[in-house]
Parts: C-alpha cells; structure tokens; sequence
C-alpha cells in the first residue's frame, strides 16, 4: 500500500510540473517541440525531436543584430541532453547540455561555427528559477558569449489542466550583440499545449516568444 501511494504521489508531481517541461529542450519520447524567442536584437528558432527522454535533436536558427549594425545568422543541427532531473514532491530541477555546428552568415560571408550551452532550472508551484549560458565560436574564431537568468512567481496555484500563469524578469547579457544588457519584465502563459510569453525590457525593447508541443 505504502509502494501504491508513493507511486500515485509521484505521478501527480509529475503532472503538476508538466506545464513547463514543453520549454525544455528536451521532452518524452517521440514529441516534437517548436519554440522561438523573439526580440528587436535577438530571434531564436528551434524544432525539437525527442528521441526519448534524455536526448533530443533540434533544427535551429538564431538571427542576432551586433554592435556594428550588421547581422548575423545561424543555421545548425543541435543535439540537446537531459544531463539531470530531481523530482522531489514540491520541487523539481533540470540541468541540460547541448551543442552544434552549423553555417553561420556574416559579413556577406559564410563560415563554419560551432555553439555549446547549458541550462539549468528549478521550480515549485509558486517559484521559478531559470539559467542559461551559450558560447559560439566562428572559423575566423570570433566568439559571442549568451548569458541569461530567469526569476519568476506565479500569482495563483493552478491545476494541470488550466491557463497558467507566471510573472518573470529576465536579465540578459551579450556583449557582443546590439544590446549588450536587458532587463525584461514579462508575462508567462500556459494552456494545454501552447505557451506565450510577451514583455517589454525596461529601454522599451519588446518580447515575443512562443511555443507549441505537438
């Protein structure tokens, strides 16, 4: 009876948790996932493939506007890990690894370009915490630096199967890009399959990002 209920409280857990994990980049076996992060400086592409629940391979594109006014874009195959997850019964925490190489455009010239990065989160039902660091090197070896944190709270307790919601500021820091810093006040969305997320930084720069499991 004791092992029943363990059980019982473990998957309720993981449904209550389950609003989130669809901005993973890594979700359960045979999902495909599509998310694009969308700012004035900074668009970010990604369509996601689960090969099981610790692996997933993505199509990527990333467009960054630099310090010079000129623009860069990416193209690469990626390949993300689930590195770590903690389920615990108020709590849950996720590291993740990935990595790629791919075209990059810049200058009117196309290079190699290898990227690596990791990401970290935590979350209750009330808190949320997000971290993320990316690093990508070109052949003519110029590197650009990403680097993000996330604190957010929730307004209310939501159930699984209704519209959640979280209140989030994220701070951003590329030096390398046009806006090399950002603070981000937004608002987080979440029904079902669907999630947005729409804000404005505190120099009026706006936010769109979007993301949908299928």
């Amino acid at each position: 009876m004791l092992i029943k209920n363990s059980i019982i409280t473990y998957l309720l857990v993981l449904i209550s948790f389950s609003y989130n994990l669809y901005s993973h980049p890594v979700s359960y076996k045979n999902a495909f996932t599509f998310m694009t992060w969308n700012q004035s400086f900074l668009t970010d592409t990604w369509l996601t493939y689960s090969a099981s629940p610790k692996f997933s391979f993505t199509a990527r594109h990333m467009k960054m506007q630099m310090k010079n006014g000129e623009s860069n874009n990416l193209i690469m195959p990626q390949l993300n890990h689930l590195l770590k997850r903690w389920n615990e019964y108020d709590l849950q925490a996720n590291i993740y690894l990935y990595g790629g190489y791919g075209l990059l455009k810049k200058n009117q010239s196309k290079l190699s370009a290898g990227l690596i990065g990791i990401e970290a989160d935590a979350e209750d039902r009330n808190y949320y915490i997000a971290f993320k660091y990316e690093s990508m090197i070109d052949a003519d070896t110029d590197k650009i630096y990403q680097t993000s944190l996330r604190l957010g709270i929730a307004p209310y307790i939501s159930e699984h199967n209704e519209l959640t919601s979280w209140l989030i500021v994220q701070l951003q820091y590329h030096p390398e890009l046009h806006t090399n810093f950002a603070i981000t006040p937004m608002a987080r969305l979440f029904y079902k399959t669907a999630l947005i997320e729409i804000g404005s930084s505190l120099e009026g720069q706006w936010l769109i990002n979007l993301m949908f499991h299928f």
